[in-house]
């Protein structure tokens, strides 16, 4: 078969479906990627490198514009139809959205689309993301009932079931997109002063201040704690943290500000205890499954897709959101008992080689595309 992966950006095919895109290859299909030019390192060379093709179409990431999607639509359904894919898996919320209607002008004879966590979209109070929240909604409901749809945790699927947006049978769970065993191994804790690191986009909603007021609760009670960013401000989000905002709390010596890194190994090994207090509805974060299968134990907010893998009393604590004072607590609690952070590595470890290897991951997406073309 020829199938296209496609997402908004090149970065997101690179970190979590070149390997499905390997897996697919072995077994004789042809695979292309196609996302925007990567604006953020070399990523579409890389996938080019890796011995696959590559197709640039610039879905724009700034918000909504109905003549501006109208005409990316009609772009992509042109690009379908001289590509003739037997199937196209999308992923992230506009090609998603886009790509599924473009597809069933393409006739495109198999779609199906990953839901990776449902955004600021569905969290955003403002009014203009409450319009484009209701926009949304349309285009779940009608623009994507001829695709499968892919649910990384269970509370997404039954959303999109109860507002009647996906048939459940037309969806299937598939938990994240898989952690790599033999990359991301255990190892012990790091001796010295405790860190606490939070890894993401750098936008409010992934609980970046609370991670700052935590640290700054815990600096006042002075409790020995160094607390690291790592990541990049997200400027097509207008929730995008402000470089000046983090320079000062780098300033203030609230955190250690790493930016961008490409060694997420080194950064999980010499982190104490991983931290995600997100406030709104992730897929399933990929750090909090590559932290646990590196023994690391876990804090996050008890809200969709963290709470697939956070299991307080086992490998971890879950928070409320947006409780700066709960994660300063949860944090103080595990750096002051060492053993316990050390059984929750264990025990997290052990949940991801049972239940979150990419090898599972990726059986399992071949096994809806499998029950959808009866393809071996």
């Amino acid at each position: 078969m020829k199938i296209i992966l496609a997402s908004n950006t090149t970065w997101y095919l690179y970190n979590f479906r070149l390997p499905l895109a390997k897996a697919l290859r072995d077994r004789g299909d042809e695979v292309i990627f196609l996302s925007p030019p990567s604006e953020d390192g070399p990523y579409d060379q890389t996938l080019m490198d890796a011995g696959f093709k590559w197709k640039p179409f610039a879905f724009s990431r700034k918000g909504m514009n109905p003549f501006h999607d109208g005409q990316s639509i009609l772009e992509l359904t042109r690009v379908y139809q001289e590509m003739k894919p037997d199937l196209v898996h999308h992923f992230t919320i506009k090609p998603v959205l886009y790509g599924s209607i473009a597809a069933r002008f393409a006739g495109v004879p198999y779609v199906v689309n990953s839901i990776t966590g449902l955004g600021y979209i569905f969290a955003d109070p403002s009014l203009k993301v409450k319009i484009v929240r209701q926009l949304v909604k349309l285009l779940y409901k009608f623009g994507t009932r001829n695709a499968f749809m892919i649910f990384q945790n269970p509370e997404d699927r039954t959303l999109f079931h109860e507002k009647g947006w996906v048939p459940y049978d037309r969806s299937a769970l598939i938990r994240g997109s898989g952690a790599n065993i033999d990359i991301f191994q255990p190892t012990p804790l790091p001796n010295g002063t405790p860190t606490v690191t939070l890894a993401a986009r750098l936008i409010y909603d992934k609980g970046v201040k609370e991670f700052v007021e935590a640290s700054r609760l815990l600096k006042q009670k002075g409790v020995n704690v160094i607390f690291r960013l790592v990541g990049t401000p997200y400027k097509d989000n207008p929730n995008s943290v402000k470089e000046e905002e983090i320079q000062q709390w780098v300033d203030e010596g609230l955190v250690e500000y790493l930016g961008w890194s490409e060694d997420m190994i080194s950064v999980y090994h010499s982190t104490t205890i991983m931290c995600q207090p997100s406030s709104y509805r992730e897929g399933l974060p990929k750090t909090l499954l590559e932290a646990a299968a590196c023994g690391r134990p876990l804090i996050a907010t008890d809200i969709p897709g963290c709470r697939e893998i956070v299991r307080t009393g086992v490998n971890g604590v879950l928070i409320p959101v947006q409780n700066p004072q709960a994660l300063a607590d949860a944090i103080e609690e595990l750096v002051n008992q060492r053993e316990l952070c050390i059984q929750y590595g264990l025990n997290g470890r052990k949940i991801v080689e049972q239940e979150f290897s990419e090898e599972i991951n990726i059986s399992q997406t071949l096994s809806v595309y499998e029950q959808l073309t009866g393809a071996l």
